[in-house]
This record gives C-alpha cells, structure tokens and sequence, in this order.
C-alpha cells in the first residue's frame, strides 16, 4: 500500500526535479518515486558487492595491487586488458 514521506529538499533540486517532471510530462510524486526507487536499488547493490568482497577478502582472496595498476594503465591503450581476477593468498 502506498505511503506518503515527506523530505526537505534545497530549493535548487525541487526546481530541477520539476522541470524534469515538466519536460516528461509525469507528476512530481511519480518522478521522485522512482528516483527513490533506483536510488534504494542501487544502495542495495553496494551493499551486497561489499559484503561479498569482504567475505572474499577474509577468505583470502585478493587482486595483487601490480595487477590492478598494470589492468588501470590499459585502459588508455588501444587493447585493453580485461578486469583482473582475484587470486588466493595474493
């Protein structure tokens, strides 16, 4: 069932939120709505990915830091290589 919340926002972001809602043509509810909803979603995920690599790091599976640096400095190249994978004991 639905429920109503109430949330101070500043001036700015109300404004930018109804223009949006303006411009979809949408109520400002139904546009903060589903903000609030992709916003809870991605909080979710954050939460889950981190736990999960804290179980994998007190497992001891880690990413050496010299993989990591020599994946970051890739990514400028014309062939990039790919996310590199955990290793135990590194």
């Amino acid at each position: 069932m639905p429920r109503t919340m109430t949330a101070h926002v500043e001036d700015a972001l109300a404004e930018r939120v109804d223009e949006i809602a303006k411009r979809l043509d949408r109520p400002r509810g139904w546009l903060i709505s589903k903000a609030l909803e992709q916003f809870v979603e991605l909080e979710d995920t954050r939460d889950r990915l981190t736990r999960e690599g804290i179980a994998s790091l007190r497992a001891g599976a880690s990413v050496p830091h010299t993989d990591v640096r020599t994946w970051a400095e890739s990514l400028n190249t014309k062939k990039p290589l790919p996310f590199p994978k955990a290793k135990r004991g590194a």
